[in-house]
């Protein structure tokens, strides 16, 4: 705390928009100390959050090289932390105990393997990135006081502009391009709040390319420099989910059911049949699928009615898509047998609610109702599907 806070004095000095630290009234101290706690406090600026536009976005880049350039021959009688996120081993000796502790939550139990190869994943990709950033030489790239958390979070705009920068606890010293791509990526990420499925996973190129060119205005990266900011970001953006994760089991209280859901659906609607039918997924939670499919009266039966046969299609196929959201999308299933008894003729749209009973090792039973427009319960089926090792031939 006490380079943190003699380093914002500095940037005080030099003008640069953060919230001044107020001092003890007798001796002007910026800390207070009561007890076994030690407090700090600030000054009130009015301002507005980051609204996810180009000028902000250029705006922040542009205000993190001038913290940049303002701070690169600041010295300080305190000693500032030096730990950092490129090839880290604590990232690396975490990811075991964090699969220990994922494996027990209720949407990985019964997915070991598929878990496994996910962490094995993501330390392929953490090494190649790592592996990348130190053949284009950031070893011997300058070190010097880095904000260490840009993200927009830590900003307050008004009509754009930065008014103020807070949040120097975590300032330290690296190399100036491990800043460059925190910052890029917060200020670039496509989210959706608390829902995950809401997310892109992808960045907002524009809003990348903005964000550095707001920073060479004041401060030029190298061409090195430059080409290690798309592997440094995929390095932060993991080690910064792996304490919170080893800590609580998720990541800001977000968990990782959302991403299964997606991958699911991604699996789900390449296949013809989901697409013919019109298939709509409505809802994909632990053990259950629920869809809608419209009535098509092309494809009624010989009493104006959703044909009978359409029906156990419908419900063969949303009974699949529940079994998935316990095994994950990638296992291989194939109908054994079903049965279905119909209760009244459905003459529009049916909703199709399908039920788990039993994941069994070799065989899955479930239970699939069918309900029409007004939520009248049209038939009642069961399906058992049959887990395969591999996924049957192609014909």
């Amino acid at each position: 705390m006490a380079f943190a806070h003699s380093l914002q004095r500095y940037l005080v000095s030099k003008n640069f928009p953060l919230p001044h630290l107020i001092g003890t009234r007798n001796d002007n101290n910026s800390m207070l100390k009561l007890g076994d706690s030690i407090y700090e406090l600030y000054e009130f600026i009015t301002g507005e959050p980051y609204n996810g536009g180009l000028v902000a976005t250029y705006e922040s880049g542009k205000t993190l090289g001038l913290y940049h350039r303002l701070v690169e021959n600041f010295k300080s009688e305190y000693n500032p932390p030096r730990g950092h996120y490129h090839d880290s081993k604590m990232v690396y000796d975490s990811l075991r105990p964090m699969g220990e502790l994922l494996v027990q939550r209720p949407n990985v139990v019964g997915r070991p393997k598929e878990l496994i190869a996910l962490l094995k994943g993501l330390r392929r990709t953490y090494s190649h990135a790592a592996k990348a950033v130190n053949a284009l030489g950031m070893s011997q790239w300058k070190p010097q006081i880095v904000h260490s958390d840009w993200h927009p979070g830590n900003m307050l705009f008004e009509k754009d502009h930065v008014v103020a920068v807070i949040d120097y606890d975590s300032a330290r010293i690296r190399p100036r391009v491990m800043d460059v791509a925190n910052g890029c990526l917060q200020f670039s990420m496509v989210t959706g709040g608390r829902d995950l499925a809401t997310w892109e996973p992808k960045t907002d190129l524009s809003r990348a390319r903005r964000f550095l060119r707001g920073y060479d205005e004041i401060n030029v990266l190298s061409k090195a420099e430059l080409s290690a900011v798309p592997f440094l970001m995929q390095e932060v953006l993991l080690a910064q989910t792996v304490q919170p994760i080893l800590r609580t089991g998720t990541f800001a209280g977000l968990d990782g059911t959302p991403d299964l859901e997606r991958a699911i659906r991604d699996k789900i609607m390449p296949i013809p049949v989901v697409g013919a039918m019109q298939m709509r997924i409505a809802e994909l939670r632990e053990g259950v699928c629920r869809a809608t499919v419209p009535r098509d009266r092309c494809y009624d039966g010989i009493y104006n009615s959703f044909h009978g046969g359409l029906l156990m299609t419908v419900a063969d196929s949303i009974a699949c898509f529940a079994i998935f959201t316990l095994t994950g999308p990638n296992q291989h299933l194939t109908t054994t047998d079903m049965n279905i008894r119909f209760l009244a003729g459905c003459r529009s749209d049916v909703t199709a609610e399908a039920r788990v009973i039993k994941l069994g090792k070799t065989l899955v039973p479930v239970e699939v109702d069918l309900f029409d427009a007004n939520g009248v319960k049209v038939a009642v089926a069961q399906v058992t599907y049959f887990r395969l090792e591999k996924a049957p031939p192609v014909g």
